[in-house]
């Protein structure tokens, strides 16, 4: 019964983090186009997004590891690369917390670590899933589905670190803080939209985990109305 109590409140926490980041935050800051500003633009000290931005993260970064201590057992169990999967997982979470916690306005070089951490995590941990699910398949009947989420996860990932490694490289830090003068020298369909790579990033893993904990909701809450019946019939 705990745990599904906890998988509705994730599941509502998922919810709010996306109207909180995706839609309350911009509208608080400031001109703010998905176009030309990254997400840690939300997360400024100073600005009135701030707290919109950086509070749902953490909330979203801790609930992902107590998530992940509940359902390390059935990993352990199920998949043959368990160990690595748990591990990407517990460092994408890190990466979340420790990203609000820096804003990038305040402690750029930090920030920038935490970033590095939380997207190199989500490539590798939705490679250890892949191929999990790959060779030892889903206790849920929605296979197709997550494959299919991850797999656009794990692209979009490897789009926006390379992109962003490139932005780094050709203008430097200072110059990519917007790209609003970056797009309009740069003719890179990639670099340019860089700040799009790393939106679709977060909200693709919004769904995938969404689906994912909606899946183990109805498990768990069928196996709770079971043993009702059997006390209870």
């Amino acid at each position: 019964m705990l745990t599904v109590t906890f998988l509705a409140v994730y599941l509502i926490n998922l919810v709010l983090l996306v109207f909180l980041v995706a839609f309350a935050a911009p509208h608080k800051y400031q001109s703010f186009s998905f176009v030309t500003h990254w997400m840690s633009n939300l997360g400024e000290k100073g600005s009135k997004s701030f707290w919109l931005f950086n509070a749902p993260l953490f909330i979203w970064g801790v609930l992902n590891i107590i998530i992940g201590i509940i359902f390390k057992s059935v990993l352990l169990q199920t998949f043959l690369f368990s160990n690595l999967t748990i591990f990407f997982f517990f460092s994408l979470s890190g990466g979340i917390i420790l990203v609000s916690f820096f804003p990038t306005n305040k402690n750029r070089v930090l920030h920038g670590i935490a970033g590095g951490i939380l997207f190199i995590s989500i490539t590798f941990f939705c490679f250890a899933m892949i191929s999990n699910i790959a060779v030892s398949g889903w206790p849920g009947s929605l296979t197709a589905l997550f494959l299919a989420e991850l797999m656009i996860i794990f692209i979009l990932s490897v789009i926006l670190t390379l992109s962003r490694t490139r932005l780094h490289l050709k203008y430097g830090w200072k110059n990519i803080r917007n790209l609003v003068e970056v797009r309009k020298i740069e003719k890179s369909f990639f670099l340019k939209n860089g700040s799009v790579w790393e939106w679709l990033v977060f909200l693709f893993s919004v769904i995938y985990l969404f689906s994912v904990s909606a899946d183990m909701f109805s498990i768990h809450l069928a196996n709770v109305r079971n043993a009702l019946l059997q006390i209870w019939p």
